[in-house]
């Protein structure tokens, strides 16, 4: 009866039913009232360890207690925090805990034999770090070498010791600090770098107002997993749902604590606050677990088996395991839904039997409510049809509309208001589809209309205009509509928006009109050739314009062929001809010459075009003018020529160079000269010509060739065996259209012979000005000689009278001092100075040439000087100004011939636009002139244009060499200056120096100060070593006075014997040359052999001593110079006893 129930059944009374819904409602009693709902109220009780202190960090474990979901599968949850004893790993293993939450060491755990699995990392990435200062630098783990690190012991900071080994810092590479666990010890500078936990330590920074920088692990590759659930195997064989329910509901609580960040921190402040953190804190520490838990990525508690991998060959890198440690048995694996199923119903088996009971009887009710909801369905699907039905008018992008005969609208769908623009169905049935078609489209319409009411389908495209104005093109089926007699009722419109279609076939047919003017008015041919029909398909009109033929004669081959060149023709085949000459695309050039006899050169284009077999079936041709290019390619190959010619011919050395000054050529004089080949300049770059001193130049001067697109000055280049080259440089620069740099092109002359003649010469001039000097300078030392002999005199009358000398004494001294200053500048002047530029000021130089300037000049000549009190600084060559200044001031001399006044003075000087307009040579900017002014008889206009050319001179002869003037401005060049004179005959003349002014410090100190005797005082034994025997005995003496105990040698192998003898020696002051075979060096340097902490002091009275240039390069030796006076002597063996510079 259940498997055949009629349709009169279904009209019987229900009585039948009312014993099963009886039966069902016992049964469900009996499920609510079974021993499984019993079992479901005895809770279990687990035990949960935590890692560190209550936090956020174990917020998801709270949630899930508080929010009762442990509660839901039967678990009675203990929490607990890590109370700094037992590890919670241990706790876990031996049964004191239930579930512990551990790190990423969980591998080295279970690796050791500890039985540990891991059931969900709550921490997709670690939160332990690098935590450093913003303001401290350090902006990578590379810039950790040779700072503090605090870091943890055994396996705590594993992760953060791989860190370094990846960036390459090695365990000396820095100071490793054990941890503190405090972040204060970062911010009050114990350590540069701290072990931090992202979650925690930053606040403290934030909070203290210290901007923090993290630098994580998994920036250098090392991704670890942080927080991780965890259990034994034992307690998940045992207890398998156990663990399964604790799991789930865990994940459940950090679900919850991540979607309610501020109840869960309510929750932790009110019942784990145990560390008293505010709520600031926590949802800092909130924010971070969020960042790296990652919910959104990835499900909570995702484990992946390749980052347990990864994390175990990085433990292994540590030697903290072995790299073959397994990894079976680490991940816990859930029960799958069928063995979950088959558990539940071996545990559930009874009680599925009675629910299966009530089920059957259920079914036998729902099978009789089924039957009569069959009648209601077949009732309601004609409906449903015709909703569906509306629906599909509705969402077709086709206008669907009805008319009735009259041309009403009775209905329209959505599409068709949007197609004419309406707002609704009402307002399109107010308005006549015809009134909205364009004039010329009418008849069209009504005829397409009229066929349908006819009975037939009609058709039509048209244009309207819609309400709102805007214009469509449409195109429409429209077929009758009948009633049940058949007679029609109205039409069915289905109409398309084809504007689109209507756009592009007009723009296509655009096209087509312009690329048919374009053909017929290029200054070229297209053609089409059909391979199967032997002939031209297509010939453009313009082959008339190009080559004067018709399309007619274009076809024919022998006409075709007379218009060609003779010497060309076997560059065009015949198509004609059964087998083309050509398989593959190709272009040619070659020469036409029209009927009106104009040659012209011709492009030739031609392009198979194959079938799908491969096959060519038509060939299509360009033919294009080209006589303008090859025009233009012969001039310019005639004009590479001529440049080649010139390039390769110059006298000059030549380089071109592109805007990056990368060498693009060079020509012979050049390459013969730097000793090199042409290739192997190309491509390098420029700046490898010049030593590393003149780079920097060479760079401003290419770069200012931007705005005065032409440079010239004096450099120095290196060939290619490393020898110095002195050179003059002119460059030019080749810009483009819109101004920027383009090329360069340099021209090289060689120098050097020039360059070693006037060095020659400037020596020279020099020591013939210091043999002007000799007669001044013999009367000053005469004077001084008379003075010390005097009071030598004066002091042993005075003894014998018992009276004082310390006047005597005094004088002495200065005038002691007097020719030491006087023998200084004697030297200094004529020492042969280094050529190379150095920041000075030039005051001091003048005053260091006064005396020399003052003996150079008559005694009826006055000297001035006017010197600006606050002078810039320049860079120069300090030598070269001291001889310009000299040079100027003996011509002014001799200009003055005997009696005058001779001024030299220096001013701070601003050039501005209107100064430099007059003077070419000059930048706009800040300079130091410099002015030498003499009242002498004055330089006549034609001399000024000549005065400084080599040899020009206009004193008697055998007074002068004519190099004196060009020297100086050859030294105003080279230091980027200018050098003027104003004079008129009878007037005396001036000459002015610019020289352009620096903002570097001083490259050294110019002044020397000089002060009374200190009293420094020792105790100390030094070893003192010079062959002048007078003068070691007074130093000894000097030395004595002072309470040092003094051993002297005579020369160098006397004092290589003290030294290796046993007396104390504590410093060694010795003279650097010396006869006996020794210099001071090498007995310094044996010194240092025999008694590693000796003091070294060396003295020398030469000023050009080569000795000294050649060791001091190489020793760090203390040197004093001579003349030097006690206090001299003193303060420097203090210095260096004390070891202060």
């Amino acid at each position: 009866m259940l498997y055949c129930i009629s349709k009169d059944m279904m009209s019987l009374p229900t009585f039948s039913a009312r014993p099963l819904l009886y039966l069902a409602l016992v049964a469900a009693i009996l499920l609510q009232s079974s021993p499984l709902r019993a079992a479901e109220s005895d809770a279990r009780s687990v035990h949960l360890q935590l890692k560190w202190k209550h936090a956020f960090q174990f917020a998801g474990y709270y949630m899930a207690k508080e929010r009762g979901f442990y509660d839901e599968v039967g678990l009675d949850v203990k929490i607990s925090e890590f109370d700094g004893g037992k590890l919670p790993v241990d706790r876990l293993v031996d049964g004191e805990v239930d579930f512990a939450i551990l790190g990423s060491s969980i591998v080295i755990e279970r690796a050791r034999g500890k039985p540990v699995i891991a059931l969900a990392a709550i921490f997709q990435h670690s939160p332990y770090a690098f935590l450093v200062r913003a303001d401290s630098g350090i902006n990578r783990v590379e810039d950790f070498a040779g700072k503090r690190v605090m870091l943890g012991s055994g396996v705590q900071d594993a992760e953060l010791e791989a860190t370094l080994l990846r960036a390459g810092i090695g365990r000396n590479d820095y100071v490793r600090v054990p941890t503190s666990f405090d972040a204060q010890d970062l911010i009050n500078g114990r350590t540069d770098v701290f072990n931090a936990y992202v979650t925690d330590q930053g606040f403290m920074l934030q909070e203290q107002g210290i901007e923090g920088r993290y630098l994580m692990p998994s920036q250098y590759g090392v991704d670890f997993y942080g927080d991780t659930l965890a259990t034994t195997e034992s307690y998940q064989q045992e207890h398998p749902q156990v663990v399964r329910k604790f799991r789930r509901a865990s994940l459940k609580g950090w679900e919850y604590a991540l979607a309610h960040r501020d109840e869960a921190i309510d929750v932790i402040l009110r019942r784990y606050n145990s560390q008293m953190l505010s709520r600031s804190h926590l949802e800092y520490e909130a924010d971070a677990s969020r960042e790296l838990i990652q919910p959104i990525l990835v499900s909570i508690g995702y484990m992946n088996p390749a980052r347990w991998q990864h994390i175990r060959d990085v433990f292994a890198s540590l030697q903290l395991l072995d790299p073959d440690s397994p990894l079976d048995g680490l991940i816990y694996q859930d029960q799958s839904r069928r063995d979950l199923l088959l558990e539940w119903v071996r545990e559930h088996i009874v009680y599925l039997v009675s629910a299966i009971a009530s089920v059957l009887g259920l079914v036998l009710i729902i099978l009789v409510w089924h039957l009569r909801q069959l009648v209601r369905l077949k009732s309601t699907q004609l409906g449903q049809r015709e909703e569906y039905l509306r629906l599909i008018i509705e969402t077709v992008p086709l206008c669907i509309k009805t008319e009735d005969t009259e041309g009403r609208c009775l209905s329209i769908n959505a599409a068709g208001l949007e197609m004419i623009e309406a707002d609704s169905e009402e307002e399109a049935q107010k308005v006549s589809m015809l009134s909205l078609v364009d004039e010329d489209f009418r008849d069209t319409y009504e005829q397409a209309v009229t066929q349908a009411l006819q009975g037939e389908t009609g058709s039509c495209e048209f244009r309207i205009h819609s309400l709102m104005g805007s214009e469509r093109w449409l195109e429409s089926r429209i077929v009758p509509m009948r009633d049940k007699q058949g007679e029609v009722t109205g039409v069915l419109m289905a109409t398309m928006d084809v504007t689109q279609r209507y756009a592009m076939a007009l723009k296509v047919s655009e096209q087509i009109e312009r690329m048919d003017y374009l053909l017929d008015n290029i200054r070229g041919v297209c053609w089409e050739y059909d391979i199967h029909a032997q002939c031209y398909s297509f010939i453009s009109a313009s082959a008339d314009k190009l080559l004067g033929v018709s399309g007619s004669d274009w076809a024919d081959p022998e006409k075709m062929s007379l218009l060609i060149h003779e010497d060309d023709r076997r560059q065009r085949p015949d198509l004609q001809q059964s087998t083309p000459q050509f398989d593959k695309d190709c272009s040619r050039e070659y020469r036409v010459r029209r009927p009106d006899g104009v040659e012209l050169w011709v492009l030739e284009i031609i392009t198979l075009i194959r079938n799908n077999e491969g096959e060519t079936e038509r060939i299509v041709g360009f033919m294009l003018d080209i006589t303008a290019r090859k025009s233009a390619e012969i001039a310019v190959q005639e004009s590479e020529a001529r440049y080649r010619a010139i390039f390769e011919g110059a006298p000059q050395g030549l380089l071109m160079m592109d805007s990056q000054l990368t060498i693009t050529g060079a020509n012979d004089q050049l390459c013969t000269l730097l000793g090199v080949a042409d290739v192997q300049l190309k491509g390098t770059n420029a700046r490898a010509l010049f030593p590393e001193s003149e780079v920097a130049r060479f760079e401003r001067e290419m770069l200012a060739l931007r705005d005065r697109k032409h440079s010239v000055y004096e450099s120095t280049l290196i060939t290619h065996r490393k020898l110095p080259i002195s050179a003059g440089l002119s460059a030019s620069a080749l810009l483009a259209s819109d101004g920027t740099l383009n090329a360069v092109v340099l021209f090289i002359t060689d120098l050097t012979e020039k360059v070693l003649a006037e060095r020659t010469l400037r020596r020279v001039q020099k020591m013939d000005a210091v043999g002007q000097l000799t007669g001044g300078i013999a009367h000053d030392f005469n004077n001084i000689l008379n003075i010390v002999q005097g009071n030598i005199d004066l002091m042993e009358i005075s003894r014998e009278d018992g009276g004082g000398i310390e006047e005597f004494i005094e004088g002495i001294k200065q005038a002691t001092t007097r020719a030491g200053r006087l023998t200084q500048q004697l030297l200094s002047f004529a020492r042969q100075q280094q050529e190379s530029a150095v920041v000075c000021d030039i005051n001091n130089s003048v005053r260091q040439l006064d005396t020399l300037i003052d003996r150079s000049i008559t005694p009826t000549v006055k000297v001035c000087y006017d010197l600006e009190p606050e002078l810039w600084r320049v860079r120069i060559d300090d030598g070269d100004l001291q001889d310009a200044i000299l040079n100027l001031a003996l011509n002014a001399r001799d200009a003055m011939q005997g009696t005058g006044i001779l001024t030299i003075s220096t001013r701070n000087f601003i050039a501005d636009e209107a100064f430099c307009a007059a003077r070419p040579q000059l930048k706009a900017g800040e300079y130091v002139r410099l002015g030498v002014t003499d009242t002498g008889s004055g330089i006549t206009a034609e001399q000024q244009e000549r005065i400084f050319e080599p040899f020009y001179t206009t004193k008697q002869r055998g007074r002068g060499t004519g190099l004196g003037l060009p020297m100086v401005f050859g030294f105003v060049q080279r230091s980027g200056g200018h050098i003027e004179v104003v004079s008129e005959v009878g007037a005396g003349a001036r000459f002015d120096i610019y020289l352009p002014r620096t903002r570097d410090p001083l490259t050294g100190d110019q002044d020397q100060a000089t002060g009374s005797i200190t009293q420094v005082r020792g105790t100390e034994t030094i070893l003192l070593v010079d062959d002048e025997e007078d003068l070691r005995h007074l130093s000894m003496r000097a030395l004595e006075r002072f309470g040092y105990r003094v051993i002297t040698a005579a020369d160098g192998a006397e004092a290589i014997a003290i030294l290796q003898s046993d007396q104390p020696v504590d410093m060694l002051f010795s003279d650097i040359v010396m006869p006996g075979g020794y210099n001071g060096y090498e007995v310094a340097d044996a010194a240092r052999e025999f008694r590693p902490n000796i003091k070294v002091l060396l003295t020398t009275g030469y000023v050009d001593d080569k000795l000294y240039t050649t060791y001091a390069e190489t020793r760090d030796y203390e040197v004093l110079r001579k003349p030097y006076s006690v206090s001299d002597l003193t303060d420097k063996i203090s210095d260096v006893m004390t070891g202060h510079d």
